[in-house]
């Protein structure tokens, strides 16, 4: 079963490209050489290895091939990042499964298993500043999950596992944890940084749309003198004007569109930038009297194991969970899925 915060936010999720899920520009991947291959198949062994130790889909798997193969060219010299495609089988059927994984000196491999609920936001303005995210692999005896995972739990217990004189559920472990951590600041320089790019597009726009209409007039006013002198004007050249006019009001039709679409942004930005300077406002005032909420606006994607006992039968079941704290220290349940194992 499935619980999402809203249609427009699977949507917005749905349609992003994989790197902006992962927080990172697309303009930083680049594909992998062969002279990597080496590299990027102990890298899929990794991944591989690690959904199965987890077991992360209540089955083991087995690496088909790995369908794409990209580098991040703007890690330090020290640090490797790869994101991958893997084809994997299990049971009687095969999926997709994209991953992210990076590697520093001295410190094990880090995985981010990539999915659409981590682009899910608890409000609408983080919805227009994803690229910004940025998300992390936690140690399971990470210091925020102890509050995390209990919050989880109940959060989970009161949408979907909740206890019946017949059913109950006892949570066996948590198997996988990432975070992801607000920067306000840099959510509202974003959303200023895309209401320029708009007002730049607008009036690019406005512009193209008064050009295009002056030129407009110029060929209707020579089309109305043609034909009201009779024959006199070549037919050629009377169908060439025709198709200018045609093109014409096409290209005014698209500045429009344009225009429309720029005011459009315009007026989000200005909506998301005020609501971001009030979450900012607030923060900064807890800050100066009691201080933050510990972890607070902090998000959680955590994959839990779960059994499930009905009339003395055990199960187990798999939550993926995706929680957010709020300023004000409240966890809220942004996004949910569970099956059986």
């Amino acid at each position: 079963s499935r619980k999402m915060i809203s249609s427009r936010a699977i949507l917005f999720a749905l349609c992003l490209p994989a790197t902006v899920i992962l927080g990172i520009s697309a303009s930083d991947w680049k594909t992998a050489s062969p002279e990597m291959m080496g590299d990027i198949q102990q890298v899929a062994k990794y991944a591989v290895d690690y959904m199965n130790i987890k077991n992360i889909f209540c089955t083991s798997v087995v690496l088909n091939n790995i369908a794409m193969a990209s580098y991040l060219s703007t890690s330090p010299a020290e640090k490797r990042c790869f994101y991958l495609l893997v084809d994997i089988a299990m049971a009687d059927q095969s999926r997709m499964q994209p991953v992210q994984v990076c590697k520093s000196p001295q410190l094990p491999w880090s995985i981010l298993l990539q999915t659409s609920s981590k682009n899910i936001k608890s409000s609408s303005p983080e919805m227009i500043t994803t690229v910004a995210d940025s998300w992390s692999q936690l140690s399971l005896d990470a210091a925020v999950l102890s509050e995390g995972t209990n919050a989880t739990d109940k959060l989970l217990r009161s949408y979907v596992l909740k206890p019946t004189t017949e059913e109950s559920y006892v949570m066996n472990q948590l198997l996988h944890a990432e975070m992801r951590v607000r920067n306000i600041g840099q959510e509202i320089s974003t959303l200023n940084q895309l209401q320029t790019n708009s007002q730049t597009l607008l009036q690019q726009a406005s512009d193209q749309i008064l050009k295009l209409q002056s030129e407009l007039v110029q060929k209707l006013s020579f089309k109305k003198a043609a034909l009201e002198n009779g024959g006199s004007v070549a037919s050629s050249l009377l169908n060439g004007v025709n198709a200018d006019i045609t093109a014409l009001q096409q290209g005014i039709s698209a500045a429009e569109q344009q225009q429309t679409q720029s005011q459009q942004k315009i007026s989000q930005t200005q909506q998301g930038i005020q609501q971001l300077v009030e979450q900012d406002a607030k923060a900064q005032a807890q800050l100066l009297s009691s201080g933050l909420q510990k972890n607070s606006l902090t998000y959680l994607y955590l994959i839990l194991d779960y059994k499930k006992v009905v009339n003395s039968v055990e199960t187990n079941i798999r939550a993926n969970a995706l929680v957010y704290k709020d300023i004000d220290g409240v966890w809220k349940m942004i996004d949910y899925q569970t099956s059986a194992c």
